[in-house]
């Protein structure tokens, strides 16, 4: 058996294994659903602290940094942009460049608007989705899962029956022949994109419009207006609840913010929305990629966590790289 012939078979096992087990995992699910309880139990958070204003430092760095790097990288030499790709398309070379340019510049500005958040907000590593326990692996996985069957079929089925799916790198890949550009673009593809992404739709963006649904952070102890003092001689413990504002009672009463029910499902949608437009131009992805970003949501909605849904973001882009670098080694399609 030729190599093509040998990853096929093993590739056609791994497809039909995912596909029993999403189907498993998706009848469990609905059977939940059925039962009137939640397909993946909801865990108790506070909303984050940050603003419109951390979702607008997010955007400004991210797109200042990349364009600053690319300015820096054309003066130096180190950069050649067609000033018209449709005329002169870009060499993968290039493109190798732009893609670890942009990426380093993504890492850099979210490092940055990590120590920003945390200055400013005294955001803890569970308000920026950091906190890392073995059920949100465990959720991931099941999230690869449920989620990667039913979105490679639907992109599918997409490709066949409306327009082929685009994607300038790996097109570039496939054309050139060359490995030489696979590792570059794999790391940037695979980790710094992912990392990033989720980072910035579902933890920065998702989180404050959770945040924003929730009523905002409650305030601390030390913020809570303080009662008069009592009558002298009156012992702290016989004061009446009568004698503190209904406000203050209400302000320290956190049980509301760390209800689950108080957690809405719109800010899924709005930042699936945002999240597929950010990928326009590579054919029908931005259709896939908004039904996979709902799950990406969902995930970070029960859990309040960027793993588990860096997990499926990981797996599918690995899958994805996987392929087209096999088809390019082989010199054959998949």
């Amino acid at each position: 058996m030729s190599p093509l012939e040998i990853f096929s078979a093993v590739f056609g096992l791994f497809v039909l294994a995912m596909i029993a087990a999403s189907l498993i995992a998706w009848s469990i699910a609905l059977r939940r659903v059925w039962q009137g309880g939640d397909i993946l139990p909801l865990e108790n958070r506070t909303p984050v602290g940050w603003g419109v204003d951390g979702v607008i430092v997010a955007l400004g760095l991210v797109v200042l940094l990349a364009n600053a790097a690319s300015f820096v990288a054309q003066r130096a030499g180190w950069l050649e942009l067609p000033k018209d790709p449709q005329q002169t398309p870009i060499s993968l070379s290039d493109m190798s460049t732009l893609l670890s340019i942009e990426g380093g510049s993504r890492i850099v500005a979210c490092g940055l608007l990590i120590v920003w958040l945390v200055a400013l907000y005294r955001s803890s590593s569970i308000d920026l989705g950091f906190a890392l326990r073995w059920s949100h692996l465990a959720t991931g996985l099941l999230g690869v899962i449920a989620l990667l069957p039913p979105i490679y079929l639907l992109q599918a089925i997409l490709t066949a029956w409306w327009v082929e799916y685009e994607h300038p790198v790996l097109e570039l890949l496939q054309k050139s022949g060359d490995p030489i550009y696979l590792l570059p673009m794999a790391v940037v593809a695979v980790i710094v994109a992912p990392l990033t992404e989720e980072f910035l739709f579902r933890v920065v963006l998702q989180g404050w419009l959770e945040s924003k649904a929730m009523g905002g952070p409650q305030p601390t102890d030390s913020q809570l207006p303080q009662p008069a003092a009592a009558e002298q001689g009156t012992p702290q413990w016989q004061q009446s609840e009568a004698a503190i504002p209904s406000t203050v009672l209400a302000a320290a009463d956190t049980t509301a913010a760390e209800d689950p029910r108080r957690v809405p499902y719109w800010p899924i949608l709005v930042s699936s929305l945002f999240f597929a437009l950010a990928h326009l131009g590579h054919g029908p992805a931005p259709v896939t990629l908004f039904f996979l970003a709902l799950g990406l949501g969902y995930l970070y909605r029960q859990t309040h966590s960027i793993w588990p849904s860096l997990i499926v973001h990981f797996s599918l882009n690995a899958i994805t790289m996987i392929v087209a670098a096999v088809s390019m080694v082989v010199g054959e399609g998949l």
